[in-house]
């Protein structure tokens, strides 16, 4: 049977970069007093920023990646957020790794 969850570790700052990511993506994309469907999906989202801040990892179904994809590559490309620093592209690169799926 197919593995449904994945194993983000939120150690080393992924962790705080990602809830980070995913804070100012809800906002945009599911702001408050939208659609059911979109308040759904925000507290969704919500539930798993509050996985990441209460442990070094957390397991997160794969349905979630491709938002979480989707918010780490908004919140560094289309918000206008640009990597200032080697240390910021370094977290960049190693949370979309982190995400990405392994073949």
């Amino acid at each position: 049977m197919k593995k449904r969850t994945f194993i983000f570790d939120a150690s080393d700052r992924a962790g705080e970069v990602l809830t980070k990511a995913l804070h100012h993506y809800i906002e945009a994309a599911y702001p408050t007093g939208g659609s059911d469907c979109a308040a759904a999906s925000r507290e969704a989202l919500i539930a798993i920023i509050a996985k990441i801040n209460s442990s070094n990892t957390c397991e997160i179904s794969t349905r979630q990646r491709p938002v979480l994809i989707a918010a780490v590559n908004w919140y560094f490309n289309d918000s206008g957020i640009e990597p200032q620093s080697e240390l910021t592209r370094s977290k960049y690169e190693f949370i979309s790794g982190l995400l990405i799926k392994k073949k």
